[in-house]
């Protein structure tokens, strides 16, 4: 609604608007409008847009709640040739199994889970074996894959995490991380009970064979890498 100061009678009869002299009497002195109009005006004025800036606010923090971070699944080629899966953007914190990080790094399979009904939770209890999360709101399409992994990924939420976190599972195998890897490039847990996994999902302790098209391309000294 737009405010306009009010008119003001002049000594002969005639109105002005805010004007210190009337128009017609250029010689007549006039009063100023309220200075307590203006005032007030002027603070309901910053009140309003003080206002709509704190709900844009509201909005915007709520809409990047609301929205998942993605989190990537990639493929590190050892230097046997052999393909193995990775994931980059898993929630960072300290798990059951150990620290988690939210960099590229080499996920792993432990045997014992392996005979649990699928899908399942992870077995593993400790301080070396961070457990792979994504956020309580993140879905698959959050999960970006490579068109060359086949493996089936899924998400099952943790029952006891207050955060409801939920665990990223392949074929229906929970994922680690290996504390002693440090590096995107790092490949150290493969031993004992903990496998590797492949392109298809499956766990391995063998160096994975390098697919066809792996082999193609790295013969031609090219490495392509195509995500959904």
């Amino acid at each position: 609604m737009l405010l306009t100061a009010p008119t003001v009678e002049c000594d002969r009869g005639y109105q002005t608007k805010n004007f210190h002299q009337c128009k017609k009497h250029p010689t007549s002195r006039h009063e100023p409008a309220e200075p307590a109009l203006v005032v007030g005006l002027s603070f309901q004025l910053a009140d309003t847009l003080m206002q709509s800036s704190l709900l844009l606010t509201a909005s915007v923090v709520a809409g990047l709640a609301a929205t998942a971070n993605a989190a990537d699944i990639s493929v590190l080629t050892l230097p046997e040739g052999g393909e193995i899966l990775q994931i980059t953007g898993a929630v960072e914190r300290q798990t059951p199994g150990g620290p988690a990080v939210a960099d590229t790094r080499t996920v792993y399979q432990f045997a014992p889970d392996f005979d649990d009904p699928q899908p399942n939770d992870p077995d593993f209890t400790g301080s070396t074996w961070g457990w792979v999360y994504l956020e309580s709101n993140a879905t698959l399409a959050d999960l970006v894959i490579p068109d060359e992994v086949t493996a089936d990924f899924s998400l099952l939420t943790n029952p006891d995490s207050a955060l409801g976190l939920q665990w990223v599972l392949v074929n229906g195998n929970p994922l680690y991380q290996f504390v002693n890897d440090t590096s995107p490039t790092d490949a150290n847990g493969n031993f004992g009970p903990w496998f590797f996994t492949t392109l298809d999902g499956s766990p391995t302790q063998a160096v994975p064979e390098p697919g066809v098209a792996a082999l193609g391309l790295a013969a031609a000294g090219v490495l392509l890498r195509r995500r959904r």
